[in-house]
C-alpha cells in the first residue's frame, strides 16, 4: 500500500516481493545519502525516485562491483525495457514517477494504486522512442516476467499460481518501478539468497540488517538454525514478547538458482521454529 503527500511518498508493507523492493530501494537511498524514515511504514521524498534510479547503477558498480542493466537481455530483469527505450525511460518516465497519484479508474493488486497522471502521460508520449507507447505503459501495469522471471510469465504464457491462476495481475507504475530493487534485499548464503519478511517495515529492515551481519559470521551453519536461535536472542534483547512475535508471521524467503532447469526456485519457511 502507498500513500502520497505533497512532497512525500509513504509505503506500507504488502507481499514479500514488494517489501523486498522497498528494502532494496532503502539500501540505495542509504548509499546515496538520501534521508528516509522507517517505522511501521517507510516515508521517502518524491525526489528519491530519480536519485534511486541513478543510485542503483552506482551501487552495483561501486559496492557490488558488477554491471547492472534493465534493458535488453540483461541478467536480472530481461527486457524490462528495450534498449531503444532507455533514453525515454531515464529522461522522461522516471522523472514523471515523482508525480504519481491515486487513479480510481485503475487497480493495483499490491497497493491502493498510484499512477502517473493521464495528462502527464500525454505530455511524455511525444518523447517516446519505441514503437508503441501504450504497450510500454501496459507493461508497467501488469505483473509479468520482466518484473521477476521466477514468478512472472509473459502475458501469452500459462498462468502462474502467484497470481491465483489469472494470466496477470494489475500493478501500478510505482510498484512496477520498486520491483527492480528487490534483488538488493536478498542476502547471499551457501544455501541460496534469503529475505526475511514481516508485517512491519521497521521489523523487516532491522531483521534483514541483523541477519546479514550474523550470516557473514556463520557461513558454515544452516540458515534455519542460525536464524532460529539468533533471532530469538535478538527478540529477547529488544524485550519482544515471544508469543506476540510468533504471531507476526515472520517468514524467510529462500531464492536459489536451479542449474538444470535454469530458473529461480523460491522456498519459504516461518520463524521461529
Amino acid at each position: 500500500m502507498k500513500q502520497t503527500t505533497n512532497d512525500k511518498i509513504i509505503l506500507y508493507p504488502s507481499n514479500w516481493l514488494y517489501n523486498a523492493g522497498v528494502v532494496g530501494l532503502l539500501k540505495v537511498l542509504r548509499y546515496v545519502e538520501m534521508n528516509f524514515e522507517v517505522s511501521e511504514y517507510v516515508m521517502i521524498n518524491r525526489d528519491a525516485i530519480g536519485k534511486s534510479y541513478n543510485g542503483i547503477f552506482e551501487y552495483h558498480k561501486n559496492v557490488l562491483e558488477e554491471n547492472f542493466a534493465i534493458w535488453g537481455k540483461n541478467k536480472r530483469y530481461p527486457n524490462y525495457i528495450q534498449a531503444k527505450q532507455k533514453k525515454f525511460f531515464e529522461d522522461h518516465y522516471v522523472k514523471a514517477l515523482k508525480n504519481i497519484e491515486k487513479n480510481h479508474n485503475k487497480n493495483c493488486s499490491w497497493c491502493e494504486g498510484y499512477f502517473i497522471p493521464p495528462n502527464l502521460l500525454k505530455e511524455i508520449e511525444s518523447e517516446f522512442t519505441g514503437e508503441d507507447f501504450y504497450s510500454f505503459i501496459e507493461q508497467r501495469e501488469k505483473f509479468q516476467g520482466i518484473h521477476f522471471a521466477g514468478l512472472g510469465a509473459a502475458i501469452t504464457e500459462l498462468p502462474n499460481s502467484f497470481w491465483n491462476l489469472n494470466s496477470s495481475i494489475p500493478i501500478c507504475h510505482l510498484c512496477s518501478y520498486l520491483i527492480i530493487f528487490n534483488h538488493l534485499a536478498f542476502i547471499p548464503t551457501s544455501e541460496g539468497e534469503i529475505f526475511i519478511n514481516a508485517p512491519n517495515f521497521k521489523l523487516i529492515y532491522d531483521l534483514n540488517n541483523f541477519a546479514e551481519e550474523i550470516l557473514q559470521k556463520s557461513k558454515e551453519y544452516q540458515i534455519r538454525k542460525i536464524l532460529g536461535s539468533s533471532l530469538l536472542q535478538w527478540a529477547i534483547k529488544r524485550r519482544t514478547i515471544l508469543g506476540a512475535w510468533t504471531m507476526m508471521n515472520i517468514e524467510v524467503i529462500v531464492k536459489r538458482w536451479h542449474k538444470e532447469e535454469k530458473k529461480w526456485i523460491i522456498d519459504y519457511f516461518d520463524l521461529p521454529q
